[in-house]
Order: structure tokens, then sequence, then C-alpha cells
């Protein structure tokens, strides 16, 4: 995916998860800025708290234009942030009124889509 383009930016780390996929890890302020650039327009839908004394949270973001992207990052206590997931076609339902959403046109690419 696109999102992985962070990897050229020269402070943002990688490591090695168990499924041998890259996660990209940086400072919360650099992985953040870079999901609400223009390309993605992401923002925060919430958060969790992931161990009991609190040491990491999970953060939900998303996107309702374009591809409507979506990323779940993860937050340790020091500020490090790592990208755990991410993808496209986000559908809003928890408080989204029925007049707001609007179908969008079936997209080829669009894995999910049944028509």
């Amino acid at each position: 995916m696109a999102k992985l383009a962070l990897a050229a930016v020269g402070f943002i780390l990688a490591t090695q998860p168990v499924n041998g996929q890259v996660r990209m890890c940086g400072p919360y302020d650099a992985i953040t800025s870079a999901l609400q650039a223009p390309q993605y327009r992401e923002r925060r839908a919430g958060f969790g708290v992931v161990s009991p004394a609190g040491h990491w949270r999970m953060e939900l973001w998303f996107s309702i234009t374009g591809n409507r992207t979506w990323s779940l990052v993860a937050i340790n206590g020091t500020g490090l942030t790592c990208m755990v997931s991410n993808g496209t076609f986000w559908e809003q339902t928890v408080g989204e009124p029925a007049s707001h959403h609007e179908e969008p046109e079936s997209q080829p690419d669009d894995p999910l889509d049944g028509r």
C-alpha cells in the first residue's frame, strides 16, 4: 500500500513482526501527520488502552473520502508509534446518520463489492 512509502522518510524505523511483514514505527507526530496528509486525510476515530498498566494504546484512524483509507496504530509510553494495519474502503457505521452515508460507485478493485 501507498502508506508503506513512509519507509522512505529517514526517521521511520522498520521492525520485523511475526508474520514477516515490515511494520513501520516512528514518532507519534510523524506517523499521525502522514495519516492526515492530503493523500489520506485520515482523522482519529478513537483509542483504547491495550495493557492494564497503560503502557500501550491503540488508535483507529480513518477517512471517508477517496479510497476511504483506515489505519490502526499502537503507541507505547514513550510515544513510539507503530502501524499495526491499514486498508481501504472504510465504512462508518456507529453513530452515523443514515442520510450522511452515500453509497459509493462500484469500483472493480473493491474486493468486498458484490455487485
